[in-house]
């Protein structure tokens, strides 16, 4: 294989870890989204009121799984973009820059009477050595991050071995849990005796009593004006 097929091949394959490293980064972050509703969950639904023994064991494996989840997204983040600094991939000029360079280059070679064969190899190991270079960097790079995915992932693994071990205590605690006792008062109506049943309906009848004799007297008043207005009557006839 030539030099340049080599370096050349060696420059696209840097450039395809890159994508596989953004690639990489979706699962960490769905595990880590997963075993963080879980650890909600276990922190907010255990009973706190259980045996001593219990909560500390509880505690304890929630206290390395938050932990080693913790460290998980700190080196993810660092494969990510490392915090403030960032990562840089470098490459090769671009296409116009380069056709520029090489025409002079060969213009150059004809004015000083050398073969543009010579121009073309010189032009071919100023491509190599800028590949070199720029592959040196991109490997760096590339193989920092993945470094950085491989320590998060390790953690994450520690992570989800504690959250399954804390179902040990949590499953014990959430079946053996006491169903809380709601305290239901119940009022007595108060009851009324046979003795003031009877004032009331006493009561009620005097006032049904009463009402009645009023619409007797009403309608006794008002057959007396009739029959005097026709005793009138008749006197003026006569």
């Amino acid at each position: 294989m030539k030099p340049f097929e080599f370096y050349k091949e060696l420059y696209h394959k840097e450039n395809e870890r890159r994508q596989e490293v953004l690639n990489s980064l979706n699962i960490p972050i769905a595990v880590i989204t997963a075993i963080a509703s879980a650890t909600y969950y276990f922190i907010t639904t255990f009973d706190y009121e259980t045996e001593p023994f219990l909560r500390a064991i509880f505690i304890g494996l929630i206290s390395l799984s938050i932990l080693s989840l913790l460290f998980a997204i700190y080196f993810l983040i660092r494969a990510f973009s490392d915090f403030t600094k960032g990562y840089e991939y470098s490459g090769i000029p671009y296409v116009k820059e380069l056709f520029d360079w090489n025409k002079d280059l060969e213009d150059y070679y004809a004015s000083i009477g050398q073969n543009i064969k010579e121009a073309k190899k010189h032009f071919e190991n100023f491509l190599i050595e800028n590949m070199v270079k720029h592959i040196d960097h991109n490997m760096y790079v590339n193989d920092k991050k993945h470094g950085f995915i491989y320590k998060s992932k390790k953690f994450l693994v520690l992570s989800i071995v504690f959250s399954l071990l804390i179902l040990i205590p949590f499953g014990y605690n959430y079946f053996q849990k006491k169903d809380k006792v709601h305290k239901v008062e119940l009022v007595e109506a108060k009851t009324i005796d046979d003795s003031e049943n009877l004032i009331i309906v006493s009561k009620l009848d005097t006032i049904i009593h009463q009402i009645n004799l009023n619409h007797c007297n009403y309608e006794r008043q008002g057959q007396s004006t009739e029959e005097a207005d026709s005793s009138s009557a008749t006197s003026t006839e006569r």
